[in-house]
Order: C-alpha cells, then sequence, then structure tokens
C-alpha cells in the first residue's frame, strides 16, 4: 500500500516547516497547497526533499501547487496538466500495474473564480481519478462548524453536478455520513470558526482502492492534513465477484443512506427533464448509477464488518471463559456457554454465506461447518479469473501484467470494431424469414417503455438467485422498485 497526505500549508517557503511537514506526514505522496514558491525556492526544496517533486507555481506571496513523491514504490510517472495561474496539477502513475490519476486542486476563495476552477476540473476527470486539494467549498451544513454559514453558492452547486455527471464521491463523507468534524480552524473576532473543505473525491470503482481514510492535525498550518491509502491486491489474483448482502436491505441504516442517493438521481433526472438537457445515454447514467449503489453498499458493509469483528472478539473472549469456568466450576450450568456459542455461529454463517454466493457454488450443505470451505473455493475461484499468459498475432507468449491487458484490449477492439454489412447474405436471411408482426403488435413493442411495466417486471422475479456481474440481487430492485424504476425505464 502507498499513503498518500493532501495538506494546505499556508505558504511554505521556511525550509524548516517542510522538514516539520516532512516528519509529520511520512507518506509516498505528499499534496501541498498554497506552496508560495518560486523557481529558487523549488531548487533549495528540492535539497531537502531528496526524491521527485511535480510543481505549479503561483506567486511568491499566493497559490502554488506541488506533489512530492517518493519513487521506491510508484513507476511511470509523468506530468500530464498544469493550469497558467498554480491551482491545479495533474499527474499519472502506476502502482502494481494499476494507472491512476492524481489531481491536486487549490481552489480560490473568490466566488466567481471558484466556479471557473471547477469548470476546468471537470474536464480533467478521466481513467482512475483521484482529487485531492483545498476546495473552499462546504459541502453540506454538517461541514460547517457552530456560527458558521452554510450560504446559498453556485460553486457548490457546480461541484455537486460534477460529481454527478463524473460519478465522483467524497470519500471521508462516505465512510462518516453523519460525523461532524473539520479541516479549517480560524479565530475571528475571538471567536473560532471550523469548516471541512479539504476534500478527496475518487471516481467509479476507484473508491475500491483507497484504504483508509482519516484527518491529521498538524502545528504549522490551520489546515488539517487529509490521509489515506491506496491498496492494490497482488497481481496473480484475478478480482473477486462483489455481491450486495441482501440482509442489509432491510436494516434501518443501510435504507436510510440508499434512499439518500435514490432521491439525488430523482432530483438530477428531474431537472434533466425541465431544462430539457437530458441525453439519450440513459443506459450509462444507470451503470454509474449502479456504481454509487455498489460504492455505497462497500462502505456501509466495511463499517458493519468492522464492528461486527468487534463483536465477535467479544464473543469469543466470553467463550474461552466460559469454558474456563465450566473446567473450575463444579457443577457450571451450560446455559450460558451454548448461547454464548451459538451466536458465535450466527457470525460464521453469515460470513460463510458471502463466500458461497461469490464462489459460485452449486451447493451448500445445511449444518455443515463449511466456512474454510467455501474461503477456499472463492480464492481458487479468483485465482482462475487471472490471465497469466497469452499468446501475441504472431504466436509469441508474453507473461507481463501490462502486455497481457494490452493485448485483451487490441483483441476486443478489433473483434467489435465496426465494420462493412454483406448485403447479400442479410438478404438471404430475411429470405427465409416466413411470418411478420402485424402492424399492431409492431406499434406496441416499438413503443416506450412505461415505468408500471418495470415495476410489474420486478415484482414478478423470484427471489434467491445469484445477482448478474453488477452485483445487486433481485431483493434490492423489489424493495427500491419504485424508487429506481424511472432511471430503469428510460436507461432500457
Amino acid at each position: 500500500m502507498i499513503t498518500v497526505t493532501s495538506i494546505n500549508v499556508n505558504g511554505l517557503r521556511n525550509i524548516n516547516k517542510l522538514k516539520e511537514l516532512k516528519y509529520t506526514y511520512r507518506s509516498d505522496i505528499i499534496c501541498i497547497q498554497e506552496t508560495n514558491w518560486d523557481d529558487d525556492k523549488v531548487r533549495e526544496v528540492r535539497e531537502v526533499w531528496k526524491e521527485e517533486i511535480y510543481y505549479n507555481n503561483g506567486t511568491r506571496n499566493a497559490r502554488g501547487v506541488a506533489m512530492m513523491i517518493r519513487k521506491d514504490k510508484i513507476e511511470n510517472m509523468k506530468e500530464v496538466y498544469r493550469d497558467q495561474v498554480g491551482r491545479i496539477l495533474v499527474i499519472e502513475f502506476k502502482y502494481r500495474g494499476v494507472e491512476f490519476r492524481l489531481i491536486n486542486i487549490y481552489v480560490p476563495n473568490v466566488e466567481k473564480d471558484k466556479r471557473g476552477c471547477i469548470e476546468e476540473l471537470k474536464g480533467l476527470i478521466v481513467g482512475r481519478c483521484i482529487i485531492v486539494g483545498d476546495f473552499n467549498i462546504k459541502c453540506s451544513r454538517l461541514d460547517v462548524g457552530k456560527g458558521g454559514s452554510f450560504r446559498w453558492e453556485k460553486s457548490r452547486v457546480m461541484l455537486m453536478e460534477v460529481m454527478r455527471e463524473k460519478g465522483l464521491l467524497d470519500v471521508w463523507r462516505n465512510e462518516n455520513p453523519e460525523k461532524r468534524e473539520f479541516t479549517r480552524r480560524q479565530m475571528k473576532e475571538g471567536k473560532l470558526k471550523q469548516s471541512r473543505i479539504d476534500l478527496v473525491l475518487v471516481q467509479g470503482e476507484t473508491v475500491s482502492y483507497i484504504d483508509g481514510i482519516r484527518h491529521q492535525q498538524n502545528s504549522f498550518s490551520d489546515h488539517d492534513g487529509v490521509r489515506f491509502g491506496i491498496k492494490v491486491g497482488r497481481r496473480e489474483v484475478g478480482g473477486g465477484m462483489w455481491i450486495l448482502n441482501a440482509g442489509y436491505i432491510e436494516e434501518e441504516g443501510y435504507r436510510k443512506q440508499m434512499e439518500d442517493l435514490l432521491l439525488q438521481e430523482k432530483q438530477w433526472l428531474g431537472e434533466c427533464l425541465e431544462q430539457d438537457r437530458l441525453n439519450n445515454d440513459m443506459g450509462k447514467r444507470w451503470e454509474e448509477t449502479k456504481n454509487k449503489i455498489k460504492s455505497l453498499s462497500i462502505m456501509y458493509s466495511k463499517e458493519r464488518k468492522k464492528n461486527m469483528r468487534k463483536e465477535e472478539r467479544v464473543l469469543r473472549e466470553k467463550l474461552k471463559m466460559e469454558l474456563s469456568r465450566a473446567d473450575d466450576e463444579e457443577g457450571y450450568s451450560m446455559e450460558k456457554y451454548i448461547e454464548v456459542k451459538m451466536e458465535l455461529e450466527r457470525y460464521e454463517r453469515e460470513k460463510c454465506r458471502g463466500a458461497i454466493l461469490r464462489s459460485k457454488a452449486k451447493y451448500a450443505l445445511e449444518g455443515e461447518k463449511c466456512t474454510s470451505y467455501f474461503l477456499g473455493l472463492e480464492k481458487r475461484r479468483q485465482s482462475k479469473t487471472c490471465i497469466h499468459e497469452i499468446n501475441t498475432k504472431k504466436g509469441d507468449i508474453i507473461t507481463d501484467y501490462v502486455e497481457i491487458l494490452e493485448r485483451v484490449q487490441e483483441f476486443y477492439g478489433e473483434l467489435y470494431k465496426r465494420g462493412g454489412v454483406d448485403e447479400m447474405s442479410m438478404d438471404e436471411v430475411l429470405e427465409c424469414v416466413e411470418r411478420e408482426l402485424g402492424e399492431e403488435d409492431r406499434i406496441w413493442c416499438d413503443k416506450e417503455i412505461e415505468q408500471k411495466e418495470v415495476i410489474a417486471a420486478k415484482e414478478g422475479l423470484r427471489g434467491g438467485k445469484s445477482p448478474g456481474s453488477d452485483g445487486i440481487g433481485i431483493e434490492w430492485y423489489k424493495v427500491y422498485k419504485k424508487r429506481s424504476s424511472n432511471n430503469t425505464s428510460r436507461s432500457i
């Protein structure tokens, strides 16, 4: 795993302050905003930071962004963009064969300039994109401390629109939906003003690579550092199949978060219809929504499993204690031991259930203690999904991970590229067709699918079946059949 820290340093012209930054945030990548560097200062900084530095300077008194990177874990680093005023810096790099795009941004304070900066950012969000920096925008009332203002701002609306359009998640807020924590503190007129304006935004499935995010205070800036990890699994094991745990659907905490997400999507659709700016690619939009559902479910699952592991440790300690009492106490009643043991088995069954679904096993024996078997089966299945070698066009065998991916992309690109149509063969096939649809049936088939038809189809689905490649099971579609039917019908 590599660690990344993002921090507004309020100017970094003092070398001792740079050394303190380096010591406080011992990260593989440090993204800095408001450096206030010039070319002379960059040369001085290189004497302290002996490794890679990418920078985009503003002036000696304002702006400037930079990235300080340790080279031992990260490969193929390159700068791909910098703006003209020292507010945006974009690099790309590879870590364990996976390519990422990292954007470091320092959004202005002035409202008009904020909007221009957000608009510029929008065009840079592609691929496995991670955006860090000081946004100078409070995304919700939870991001404002007591006594702080939360007035309407066009720049906030723009940022939310970009996040919806590009499928971006605020990672910290996603993991802490109800928590109030701040990254900037200022004393104004003897009063402490606090806000959370330092963000980490990630696109689509990139959130699965983010491992832990937290705010870390320091003594040299009025901003906290935002620290997180980027974790990429071992190459020789293919990706496991993610499947939504249907048990979460009925839980109040999950339902509240999911309803908020679907409400946001409904509002977006309504705004598009009112303003007549709904494009025809609703299928793509629905895929983005499913990615958000997946990301939300993963985050909820992580938090829930963390709590379950804690409870499981407590239960195991209780079980040991009851076993010890059974040995030491004469006439000990086993009822308490059985109660704790049954509770522990409930945790094991739930752990096993997910492994069974992901392993695609066709059967599971009721009452069999099969957790280790199915966990092993899941791992073996994952290892089979990884391609270890492949033939080139010339018949040569390649084993390099990146070259394999490039060859697969090349193969399918050629397979599905648009080609000419053989008119004679088409006519030959059509001449064999003996029956045709009547006019009434043709009109019925061609008309738009209605919302009530989608709801009826979802109600008729049978539960307990393995989901498709998106991992979202039938149970989810049944519970949220009305809330998701608009998007579903328009994407078909």
